[in-house]
């Protein structure tokens, strides 16, 4: 039988890690939401709007999504509110979006 060893944990896997948390891609993170969704067989509607939610998340903050502080996705719906002037069922689809990711 063919086992893959573990590689030893210490610094090397310390650097990948780091590596890996720089490399976002948040096509990356679309095609993950988006096939999770597949999966538990979500409507098309819903699978754009929470991928249109992410992406607007990404762009409003140009980062890591997988590392926001609240106060930060609080100042992502404020300027969803105010700056865009979206409607509050609009805002909770981004919410719901965002809870599911």
């Amino acid at each position: 039988m063919n086992y893959k060893k573990k590689a030893p944990q210490g610094a090397a896997n310390t650097a990948t890690k780091a590596v890996e948390s720089i490399e976002f891609s948040i096509d990356k993170e679309l095609t993950f939401l988006s096939n999770r969704m597949e999966v538990h067989n979500m409507s098309k509607a819903s699978n754009r709007s929470y991928c249109r939610a992410l992406r607007k998340l990404h762009a409003f903050n140009a980062g890591d999504t997988r590392e926001l502080e609240i106060d930060e996705i609080f100042d992502f719906l404020v300027y969803l509110k105010d700056d865009l002037g979206l409607h509050w069922r609009t805002i909770k689809l981004y919410v719901a979006g965002l809870r599911y990711y």
